[in-house]
């Protein structure tokens, strides 16, 4: 069993911003796979069912992202899971937008939400999807810059992006980090 961990903001005023692409990737893990997301005792909206040939459950915690491990803690220990086997996609500022890069321990450069689930788990053998959302302007805050929306020209893209995230998971349950690596570390896993 996998667990796939989407990182965002509950609440509309999060709803389709740079923060929340992990969100926005665990729905349309969730679509494709006609998965539906039900509320749980973990503090998270949870799905479950088969996907990439494999019993996974799809998390999106709802305790803010500083907070995500508290939710993905209770997760793992009620289903049993090591860390080994959680894939958290989360918002990277970076990488430029659209490009996925995969990581499979270390630390958290700065990521709240990564630092919380290392600091729960008391471990960082937890594999990430670092997806690209692109430096701020230099006038610009970082926080405030997480928090807009998508531009129209990276609405454009969107889609395409989500569903190299859902291929890249695809390749890392069926043939491994390494490989997936290969494939997605290239200038080819950029939007067109």
């Amino acid at each position: 069993m996998k667990l796939i961990v989407g990182l965002g903001n509950p609440g509309t005023g999060y709803k389709n911003t740079r923060h929340n692409i992990g969100f926005l990737a665990a729905n349309n893990i969730a679509d494709r796979n006609c998965l539906i997301f039900k509320e749980s005792s973990f503090n998270a909206q949870i799905s479950a069912g088969t996907a990439y040939e494999e019993s996974i459950i799809i998390a999106k915690p709802q305790t803010y992202m500083n907070l995500s491990g508290e939710a993905i803690s209770a997760i793992t220990k009620h289903y049993n899971l090591p860390s080994k086997d959680i894939i958290v996609i989360h918002d990277d500022m970076d990488i430029e937008f659209g490009r996925i890069k995969i990581k499979t321990r270390g630390g958290s450069a700065g990521h709240r939400g990564i630092e919380s689930i290392t600091h729960c788990l008391q471990s960082d053998e937890f594999l990430r999807i670092r997806v690209g959302i692109g430096k701020p302007a230099d006038d610009a805050e970082p926080v405030d810059y997480v928090l807009q929306k998508f531009t129209k020209e990276e609405n454009k893209t969107l889609d395409q992006v989500l569903d190299n995230i859902n291929d890249c998971i695809d390749s890392i349950i069926k043939s491994g980090p390494e490989t997936a690596m290969n494939k997605f570390h290239t200038i080819n896993n950029q939007p067109n």
